[in-house]
């Protein structure tokens, strides 16, 4: 039996969860610029970037990344249910915050909004952590609509 609080739960839940996608994401060639990027409106999970060619020219595409995390056995909808049109209308304006910061002066070429779904199973005593990842590539656009 746990002997954390239920808030406390959700945050290591979540915390677990975003390691998982950061993992994924530096699998896939992805540089992880900001976790947990931080201001008074809100918070961006994740903040990768990496170089990609279009229309032959490199450019760099600068992804910001909700992540949800959820227990697979839980009867609640999927985690990636979870992310609100107000919640993706607020990380749109978060990116905008970050693109015009002095840490993002090298104005990336291009924005993306994804969502990466973590389902974890409950894990007993010295069992392996087992969880299934979802990555919704450019999930929504820059005015918060799903795409």
């Amino acid at each position: 039996m746990s002997t954390e609080e239920p808030g406390d739960q959700r945050r290591t839940l979540g915390a677990r969860g975003e390691q998982h996608a950061v993992e994924y994401l530096e699998e896939a060639g992805w540089e992880i610029l900001e976790r947990n990027w931080s201001v008074r409106m809100g918070e961006v999970d994740v903040i990768a970037s990496r170089q990609e060619q279009r229309y032959g020219q490199p450019i760099e595409q600068v992804i910001f990344v909700e992540v949800k995390t959820r227990h697979i056995c839980s009867q609640r909808a999927r985690p990636e249910a979870s992310v609100t049109r107000r919640k993706r209308e607020r990380l749109t304006r978060l990116a905008a915050l970050w693109r015009s910061s002095e840490r993002a002066a090298r104005a990336p070429v291009a924005l993306r909004f994804d969502v990466i779904a973590v389902d974890m199973e409950r894990a007993g005593a010295g069992e392996r952590e087992r969880f299934e990842l979802r990555h919704i590539v450019g999930a929504f656009d820059a005015c918060g609509r799903i795409v």
